[in-house]
């Protein structure tokens, strides 16, 4: 069992999600097999990366500690997972207040240069905007299905895990498991944020 005083510093979290968890992933995509995630934070290369903003706001914008992106470029909208990696109590609730359901949608703003990112798949270099069939850039898509993962120091995960319900869109780990993305048990749990789980059956 993961000692309770595991504690993460920023910049090895960062580290850990640069690293160890994948450029692109198939994990969160449920039925729809074919959809491709692409992770937007920590940055790829040295181009802006795609930003949360909430509709008429210019100066604030949410850079998640991680994000990753499936944009349906031909349809004009987005799903996306963000990653925040808390250091205490207070700032897992600074943290949670920015994505509570509001009536507004989320925009995800990208930049030109960011879509034109060159990426491995499947042994072959494709761009984003091409994996994405984004023919003309934009730069601002509705988010339609969100999904936040709060990383927790783990004596404040257990507090959370036994005194909080969680909302919808909510997912919590510890942060001694951070690194553990590709054990068989976390894959599951990635797997679970997809949208199909909120669905009985996923045939159509």
């Amino acid at each position: 069992m993961a000692a309770d005083n595991k504690k993460l510093r920023d910049s090895d979290a960062k580290g850990i999600l640069s690293t160890s968890w994948p450029t692109s992933t198939r994990l969160l995509s449920g039925s729809e097999k074919g959809r491709l995630w692409i992770r937007a934070q920590p940055k790829l290369g040295k181009v802006v990366c795609p930003r949360l903003v909430w509709p008429g706001q210019r100066n604030w914008k949410t850079q998640p500690d991680g994000m990753y992106v499936s944009i349906l470029g031909d349809e004009l909208f987005c799903d996306a997972l963000v990653i925040e990696v808390c250091g205490s109590m207070q700032n897992f609730n600074d943290k949670r207040s920015r994505y509570a359901p509001t009536t507004g949608s989320i925009l995800l703003k990208t930049e030109e240069n960011w879509e034109k990112i060159e990426i491995n798949i499947k042994k072959s270099k494709r761009s984003i905007s091409s994996i994405f069939q984004i023919k003309n850039h934009i730069g601002s898509y509705p988010v339609r299905h969100l999904r936040a993962l709060f990383v927790l120091p783990n004596d404040v995960y257990r507090d959370v895990r036994d005194n909080l319900c969680p909302m919808g869109h909510e997912y919590y780990m510890r942060h001694s498991s951070l690194a553990t993305v590709n054990s068989k048990s976390t894959r599951e749990f990635l797997k679970r944020m997809s949208k199909e789980s909120h669905f009985l059956a996923s045939q159509r």
